[in-house]
């Protein structure tokens, strides 16, 4: 609980763990879609500064002492990792665009605000006219 990786532990403890129980206890925080928003975040950082201190403190001690160091890293790794996050917001953005993200509900009750649509035995008539 002390020494160099207390800040990343708590903050991986605030995210994983006490953020989600509380908005679990208290109901209005769980109907605010900002308030989830910053959660989901928040569980996201957690969950990556969570794989972090899986490997990397137990690789800044080798078995040898003189060879103990603190790991940080390189202009390429940052990159790769952003390159990847851009990546993902690209694809997402892409299929947003191409296939539009609508409820089923929705295009169900457009299916039957446009045509005669049979739901089980009855034949509804189109309501489009009528708007």
């Amino acid at each position: 609980m002390s020494g160099r990786y207390t800040p990343q532990l708590l903050i991986m403890l605030l995210g994983n763990s006490l953020l989600p129980i509380v908005c679990m206890c208290i109901k209005r925080l769980r109907r605010s879609i900002g308030v989830m928003l910053v959660v989901s975040l928040l569980v996201n950082v957690g969950m990556f500064i969570e794989r972090f201190l899986i490997i990397v403190p137990s690789l800044s001690h080798k078995n040898m002492p003189f060879v103990w160091g603190s790991y940080s890293p390189s202009w390429v790794e940052i990159s790769v990792n952003l390159a990847a996050l851009a990546g993902f917001a690209l694809l997402f953005t892409l299929f947003a665009k191409f296939f539009p993200i609508v409820a089923i509900s929705d295009v169900r009750e457009l299916e039957a605000r446009q045509a005669d649509v049979t739901m089980g035995r009855a034949q509804l008539p189109s309501i489009a006219g009528e708007e």
